[in-house]
């Protein structure tokens, strides 16, 4: 058992959000210090898409690590971001998944709006989707922080940017 340095709640060993008060018990334990600092994650892989896969390959020799299915094969995958240790990839389905980058596993998906007219990007363990009239911020354990209607932003080619944070 693990308990939230927030609310005090006992919760499983190996969960990410406290039952108690909802807050993020890998934040908690990295800022009270009782858990290591994240590694830094090799970049000797590259990541590509083709038929709704994700494939991930060695970059010094091209052998497939991992591949893993994202939604149906019909579907295409349109955007994809790396973060941390997790591959961001957003499917023409509507669908966001969160891809473990050393192992392909799927820790998560949340649903947007089905098309390839979206944007995607990760910065600061913040997502930001932009789709429709309809821009998302999500943290990196797939919980949407918010969303806001912005009238006009799906008439046209969609783009994000914002600056990178202060280190």
């Amino acid at each position: 058992m693990a308990m939230c340095g927030n609310c005090g709640a006992q919760n499983p060993a190996n969960s990410e959000r406290c039952g108690g008060c909802g807050s993020e018990m890998m934040l908690l334990a990295y800022q009270a210090g009782t858990l290591p600092a994240p590694q830094p994650v090799r970049r000797d892989v590259v990541i590509t898409a083709a038929d709704g896969k994700l494939f991930a390959l060695r970059v010094f020799d091209g052998s497939l690590i991992w591949w893993n299915q994202l939604g149906h094969q019909d579907e295409s995958i349109f955007q994809v971001q790396i973060h941390d240790e997790r591959v961001f990839a957003l499917t023409s389905g509507g669908l966001l998944f969160c891809i473990e980058y050393q192992s392909g596993r799927t820790r998560w998906a949340q649903p947007t709006q089905p098309g390839e007219e979206a944007a995607l990007m990760v910065v600061a363990g913040l997502i930001f989707v932009a789709y429709g009239d309809t821009l998302d911020c999500l943290n990196t354990h797939g919980y949407r922080l918010w969303s806001q209607m912005i009238p006009g932003i799906g008439k046209r080619r969609i783009t994000l940017a914002i600056p990178t944070p202060y280190e």
